[in-house]
């Protein structure tokens, strides 16, 4: 095995192993700050988010420190890197597209267990 075979599979490995949850409320001023501007906010149907694994969190682009549970901003050290994976409905079809993100402990604890598998970026 290649070292970038290995390096995919320990990477896959570890995002498997995360937990994914499902974002019931969200606030709508700091999933604008996260999504990307041709984002439609009324498209939206659900949300996913994913804790990520400590080793690749870093790799992962957040480019807002709004929470995107409660809206409020997570502190230096004090937030938990996620993914969340929005899922839009447009024209009859479901897009779902991973967004890095901060998120409070507490905010993140409240969500509920999701019944899909957790997504693996690329």
């Amino acid at each position: 095995m290649s070292n970038d075979e290995q390096e995919r599979a320990e990477w896959d490995d570890a995002w498997s192993k995360m937990q994914h949850r499902n974002l019931e409320s969200w606030n709508a001023a700091a999933i604008g700050q996260i999504l990307t501007a041709d984002w439609n906010q009324n498209e939206i149907v659900t949300i996913t988010v994913t804790d990520n694994p400590a080793k690749f969190a870093p790799k992962v682009l957040r480019k807002s420190i709004s929470c995107p549970s409660c809206g409020l901003d997570v502190g230096t050290g004090e937030g938990l890197p996620v993914s969340i994976y929005p899922t839009s409905r447009i024209a009859e079809r479901e897009l779902t597209i991973g967004f890095g993100a901060w998120m409070h402990n507490s905010c993140f604890a409240e969500c509920t267990q999701s019944n899909e598998p957790t997504p693996i970026p690329w």
